[in-house]
């Protein structure tokens, strides 16, 4: 009998959803990746079965969230362009509005 499995994530995003497997992949964390069947979709359901969803065993649950969670932080904080004085998100090497590296 194959243990329950849980989805601890969904992205219309398949690289997003690779990203966070190589993540739990790291931990140790067993992850199974289910991809969009585009033929078995239904009007009422168009949006949800276009969703990536990854699913982990429910023993792992707890520690999969952890590692989604520590994830998904920001990498530093936001910083402002001291060229042109606009914000710009800690991910953000260049700045989106004046395309200045960030200092």
């Amino acid at each position: 009998m194959s243990e329950d499995r849980v989805v601890i994530f969904s992205s219309s995003n398949l690289a997003q959803a690779h990203l966070v497997r190589s993540a739990l992949t790291r931990e140790g964390i067993v992850s199974f990746l289910r991809k969009p069947q585009i033929s078995n979709l239904s009007s009422d359901g168009l949006f949800d079965g276009l969703r990536v969803k990854l699913k982990v065993a429910s023993a792992d649950v707890g520690r999969a969230l952890d590692v989604l969670r520590d994830a998904c932080q920001p990498l530093g904080p936001d910083w402002t362009c001291g060229a042109c004085g606009e914000g710009n998100p800690a991910n953000f090497e260049l700045c989106w509005r004046c395309q200045e590296p960030m200092t």
